[in-house]
């Protein structure tokens, strides 16, 4: 990740270039200082995805530069106006991605425990939104975090929240405490409380793949998953602390009189 390097300044405006209406959130293509383009998706998905970006990049998964401001300027035919929390990502031309994006049944990292742990942690905070060209592969002319190709799940704000298959509620944290994770394991199979689309997915996680899944999370905190994950294209080396915002998101969360999803998998 790209830390404060490449942070939206929080009091600039952003020019209006176009509006992306499809999709669950609306999005904005702006222009901020120095000519640089962002994507700024508005919504209650703003917060999950860079919260969950954040997370992924955590336990050693790559993922691209994104931010999150609480309120932003845009300025649209010279009138200006404050808008709603938003996503920032921005488009950095180092960063070429390519116009293919890697299949979950076809990659070079199919049947592997780190390409299991992904899915197992994406499936931890119900992400419901597991389809395939959600998945980016970014191409370096120099490597970058130990590989010049990089594996990359992007547009992970249908998360945090519930798993049905029509319009679940996201970024809804009385939703995601109502549901379990594991369910059961039965030989070689690992049911999961996911009600969501894309089940097909789930016959692909073994019990291993479960053991990434918790295993990473535990090492996150001991900085010690890049020695446990190795593969560069899919898995980043570096580590830094929850983005503020997640930190803030976990103080705001009561204490008290909530279900433990912990306790939902025994």
């Amino acid at each position: 990740m790209a830390g404060r390097a490449y942070a939206p300044k929080p009091d600039a405006v952003y020019k209006f270039k176009e509006r992306d209406t499809t999709g669950f959130s609306t999005k904005y293509e702006v222009k901020g200082p120095a000519d640089v383009e962002w994507s700024a998706k508005l919504g209650p998905e703003a917060q999950t995805e860079v919260l969950l970006s954040r997370i992924l990049w955590g336990l050693g998964y790559h993922q691209q530069p994104i931010y999150y401001l609480p309120s932003w300027t845009l300025e649209h035919d010279g009138i200006k106006s404050t808008e709603s929390e938003a996503r920032f990502r921005p488009k950095l031309s180092e960063f070429e991605r390519l116009d293919e994006y890697w299949w979950w049944q076809q990659n070079p990292f199919v049947g592997t425990r780190e390409s299991n742990g992904l899915l197992v942690i994406l499936l931890m905070f119900n992400s419901t939104d597991l389809k395939n060209d959600n998945n980016s592969i970014y191409k370096f002319k120099e490597p970058v975090e130990g590989a010049d190709r990089w594996f990359v799940v992007r547009d992970l704000g249908a998360a945090l929240g519930e798993t049905g298959k029509m319009y679940p509620r996201r970024n809804c944290l009385e939703c995601f405490e109502q549901h379990g994770f594991i369910t059961a394991i039965d030989g070689d199979h690992v049911q999961f409380d996911y009600v969501g689309r894309h089940q097909e997915l789930l016959s692909m996680i073994r019990p291993r793949g479960r053991a990434v899944g918790r295993g990473a999370l535990a090492e996150a905190d001991r900085h010690a998953v890049a020695r446990r994950l190795p593969r560069r294209e899919l898995l980043g080396e570096r580590r830094e602390s929850l983005h503020p915002e997640a930190q803030r998101e976990d103080r705001r969360r009561p204490r008290a009189a909530r279900p433990s999803r912990r306790s939902a998998t025994r």
